[in-house]
């Protein structure tokens, strides 16, 4: 059993080899625990990437783009206080190493599913349940959707004083991966119907992925190439919300969406689906610009009416900013992480946990 005489040993482990929001919040955790004197490891996320992320951080890194690989690193790394696993292939890897860890495992739910979509899936989730001390949802949404119970702690955004920023473009981004769960499509069709490309507007879509392609061929359709632009993927997110004037998010189940919070923490006006995780985020602040999923036609009136007035972007921003600052910091997130692993820690056998609520 851990001492407080000694620091926590924890390993964030997820089998990965893109970056992500898992991977952001692997790594926002783990300099946050660092930064609260836990001996900190990760394993697994793109070598150049986590390394530069990482790097200044008290965070041992060690790659891993899969279950045997995460399962390997644990074996060779071996005791260890708290396995933190982020996904079904880092949570079976954390169970299945546990006799030589000796550590208790934590998992990170980020998606509001069961585990085990195919006969496999369906074993290693079984496997998984078993052995997994304690569940943790990354939002009530996801809490409610997942197998078994869960604690909810919603993640952290970077709460450094606020800095001067150039003078916003008009422009709309959509941040987010182009793929069908965060309907994209509904976004292009919100634009062409908003009329805010006639204008001198243009639609910043940052991100990739399968939908890609498909996409291209809807904006040429709907008659919007000259003002909605693909930038694909990148690594300077902030630049991406610091320069534009509103975020527009599409999903319509986005089990909590990362990328509002941090659009939330620079102060930038929001119009998103009045649904799931956005609901526990930009849905929380008064007169939020919220539209049902796959409503094309509200959301380009409520583009239309912000683009329109700019005041009311800049004071719904503030507000949007204010609650993010509040209530979605770092520190908040990594105390109730800590507290939750000293609660599971103080325990011999499985804890049970509920969903907060």
């Amino acid at each position: 059993m851990h001492t407080p005489e000694v620091p926590l040993r924890v390993t964030q482990v997820v089998c990965s080899d893109r970056f992500f929001g898992i991977e952001r919040y692997v790594v926002t955790l783990a300099r946050g625990l660092a930064e609260h004197g836990c001996n900190v490891t990760v394993i697994g996320g793109p070598p150049t990437r986590m390394r530069r992320e990482l790097d200044g951080a008290p965070v041992s890194w060690y790659p891993a783009s899969g279950a045997a690989a995460a399962l390997g690193q644990l074996l060779r790394l071996g005791r260890a206080d708290v396995i933190h696993a982020h996904m079904t292939h880092a949570e079976l890897a954390a169970v299945l190493a546990r006799p030589v860890t000796q550590a208790r495992v934590v998992v990170t739910r980020h998606f509001a599913a069961r585990r085990g979509s195919a006969p496999g899936g369906r074993l290693a989730a079984m496997v998984i349940r078993r052995s997994v001390d304690l569940q943790v949802a990354s939002s009530e949404y996801v809490a409610a959707r997942v197998d078994g119970a869960s604690v909810v702690v919603a993640p952290g955004v970077s709460t450094s004083p606020p800095r001067a920023k150039p003078a916003r473009a008009p422009a709309v981004l959509v941040l987010q991966r182009l793929e069908p769960a965060k309907d994209t499509a509904t976004a292009l069709r919100a634009w062409a119907a908003s009329g805010l490309g006639e204008g001198g507007w243009t639609l910043e879509v940052v991100g990739d992925g399968s939908d890609q392609a498909s996409l291209a061929g809807l904006a040429s359709q709907l008659g919007i190439e000259s003002s909605c632009r693909f930038r694909g993927a990148t690594e300077n997110v902030d630049a991406w919300l610091a320069q534009a004037s509103i975020l527009l998010a599409s999903a319509p189940e986005e089990p909590f969406g990362l990328s509002v919070l941090e659009a939330m923490a620079e102060g930038l006006a929001i119009v998103a689906t009045g649904s799931a995780g956005h609901l526990e985020t930009v849905g929380r602040c008064r007169g939020a610009a919220l539209f049902p999923p796959g409503d094309a036609e509200q959301a380009a009136g409520l583009l239309r009416e912000l683009a329109a007035d700019e005041a009311r972007r800049v004071t719904y921003g503030c507000a949007l900013q204010t609650l993010a600052r509040d209530e979605f910091t770092v520190e908040r997130e990594v105390n109730e992480i800590l507290a939750a692993y000293r609660s599971v820690l103080a325990f011999e056998g499985p804890v049970a946990w509920r969903s907060a609520g």
